[in-house]
């Protein structure tokens, strides 16, 4: 809920006492959140991090929890192009946004043998450059974009790719925490709740300051790149393409042909194998800062024209554009292969546009991989009944990611014994013709065909049902967020790190213990008894007893709400087969 503005002024007059510089807006990368009013603090120390929490807490306390203001952390603060919170849904969103800008929030310092202390607003492209040219070591698990923060990638269980290899929440081995009411808390397997924790926290047990990760002695990669058919594509994964290699990723753009599934002269997929080797090893066709370059001069012409724009406005250009311009620049028409330092292969796609929208389902995949090739095949033939209708949903490409995953809470890669996870990952653009309705079918078949979960980061159907979904681990995230809590002497109704987007993912199917909801029906009861109000019919004998009645109510909404009786003090059948006729006139004087 939006600050009153005695509370605005309160909380701009801490910023001022701290030295903490502000601004008013804030938007993420792609700029699908635009929230005008917010106020986005550069926190440059932990002091002032615990100052901000304890002053959001305070004002809580004295509010109702559906009052609550929020304050959330995101990527940005820096002046670079990519510094921004590369997230599409609202998990980021609050009346506060807090950019931690500071050198403890951005320090990497090896620990134990291979493990390194790093700062929360690292960038995992960053972490990775210093793991391998100052720390000989790398992750062995990160995701494709290089500019997303470690604490933002593991946050919403975030992942790349490797079969042998969890998502990067798994790379944790311990994290610091400041929690709502300001205090300092650092976590590591010891406890009970880690798995949980830190497999997908959401940012809900505190602002994370610093993360320990697990890595591995450096090693630089060798990439095999293979352009291949959609048909070529599903032989290769029936023949073992993802458990034969260890790093194994797939690009594929829609040319919407319509016998896309069965030509192999359609070379619109491109396969990446790769494969550690020694860090003495030579170079081969690497040049990582060509490359960079090549994209980031794509992506700016392609903004400078408006090519998104001509694409919503004439549709019938995509199959030709998906063809003959996007296939032919990011897959290629031959086989190739690189050999390099494990940061450049991991992170090869350096530059972004920000009209792009994305959804990314996560799912479980036997060894056989029959689950992708059904995937595979589905979305292969929903593009194609779209184009019958003159519409094109997918834009940009359909990316498929295979690793093992991690187990624990929220995790979306959580996985059976010999089970394996794919995300699938559709990239496009809002407004074009199809496209959301593609969506909502895709939805549909991902939850219910393939029980994916939905990367909470990217897209969350309006329909998804987390309970459902994630089973015991639903229940038992819930208990640990509460009991986590309870342990420091925290309201969890009343934490500024609940936004909206949790609270709802949260609430889904009935969250937290009952008496939190008291609060928020109570606005509601309120509401409801000042709408009978205006309807009562004045001229009726009864009006005044009723009129009294509902003043009663708007004075003592929550009262009303704990209450297990009805507005109007019936709450059962049987409770108005005792009453009177009198009473039952009384409590029908409306208009």
């Amino acid at each position: 809920m939006p600050m009153d503005q005695a509370e605005k002024n309160e909380f701009l007059k801490v910023l001022e006492d701290h030295h903490i510089t502000h601004e008013i807006g804030w938007k993420n990368f792609s700029e699908n959140i635009d929230d005008k009013p917010a106020i986005v603090a550069k926190i440059e120390t932990i002091q002032q991090l615990q100052v901000v929490m304890r002053t959001l807490y305070a004002f809580n306390e004295k509010k109702a929890e559906s009052e609550r203001n929020t304050g959330r952390t995101a990527a940005g603060g820096d002046n670079k192009k990519y510094s921004k919170s590369f997230s599409f849904t609202a998990c980021a969103e609050g009346e506060v946004i807090l950019h931690l800008t500071g050198k403890a929030f951005k320090e990497i310092k090896p620990l134990a043998e291979n493990i390194v202390l790093t700062g929360a607003s690292v960038e995992v492209g960053v972490l990775a450059r210093i793991l391998y040219e100052l720390y000989n070591l790398v992750l062995q698990a990160a995701s494709l974009i290089p500019y997303v923060t470690v604490a933002g990638l593991a946050a919403n269980a975030g992942h790349g790719s490797g079969r042998d290899q969890p998502s990067f929440a798994g790379l944790i081995a311990a994290m610091t925490l400041c929690l709502p009411n300001g205090d300092i808390v650092r976590i590591d397997a010891n406890d009970e709740n880690f798995e949980t924790i830190r497999a997908a926290h959401l940012g809900l047990f505190g602002v994370v300051i610093n993360m320990e990760l697990q890595c591995i002695p450096a090693k630089k990669l060798k990439c095999e790149m293979d352009v291949r058919s959609l048909a070529e594509l599903i032989e290769e994964v029936q023949q073992g393409l993802f458990i034969n290699d260890p790093y194994v990723s797939v690009m594929y753009v829609p040319t919407y042909q319509p016998d896309e599934l069965t030509n192999k002269s359609i070379k619109n997929v491109i396969i990446y194998r790769s494969t550690p080797v020694a860090k003495e090893e030579n170079d081969v066709n690497m040049n990582a800062v060509l490359s960079h370059f090549g994209q980031d001069a794509e992506v700016e012409m392609g903004e400078s024209l408006h090519i998104t724009d001509l694409l919503r406005k004439h549709p019938n250009l995509i199959p030709d554009y998906m063809k003959y311009i996007v296939s032919q620049f990011a897959v290629g028409v031959k086989d190739a292969h690189v050999l390099g330092p494990w940061p450049d292969v991991t992170h090869y796609r350096t530059a972004f546009p920000r009209d792009i929208d994305d959804t990314d389902y996560l799912f479980e995949a036997s060894a056989d991989a029959k689950e992708i090739v059904a995937a595979i095949t589905r979305v292969a033939e929903s593009l194609t009944e779209f184009a019958k209708h003159k519409q094109y949903p997918i834009t940009d490409a359909i990316y498929l990611r295979f690793f093992k995953g991690t187990n624990g809470g929220l995790s979306t890669s959580a996985h059976a014994e010999g089970r394996y996870i794919c995300g699938f990952d559709m990239v496009s653009s809002n407004g074009m013709h199809g496209y959301k309705e593609f969506k909502n079918e895709m939805s549909h078949y991902f939850l219910n065909e393939l029980n994916a979960k939905p990367h909470p980061g990217k897209f969350i159907p309006p329909e998804f049902n987390y309970r459902k979904a994630y089973g015991k681990a639903y229940d038992e995230f819930i208990k640990t967020l509460q009991d986590w809590h309870t342990k420091h002497h925290i309201e969890l109704g009343k934490s500024p790190l609940l936004n909206a987007f949790h609270e709802q993912m949260l609430n889904n199917n009935v969250l937290m213990r009952e008496e939190m909801d008291v609060p928020r029906q109570s606005v509601e009861v309120k509401k409801i008894a000042e709408g009978f109000k205006s309807q009562i019919n004045m001229e009726n004998p009864f009006a005044e007893i009723l009129l009294k009645d509902l003043e009663e109510i708007c004075r003592q909404p929550e009262a009303y709400a704990r209450s297990s009786q009805t507005l109007f003090g019936g709450s059962t059948t049987d409770n108005m087969n005792n009453q009177s006729v009198e009473e039952k006139q009384r409590h029908c004087v409306i208009v």
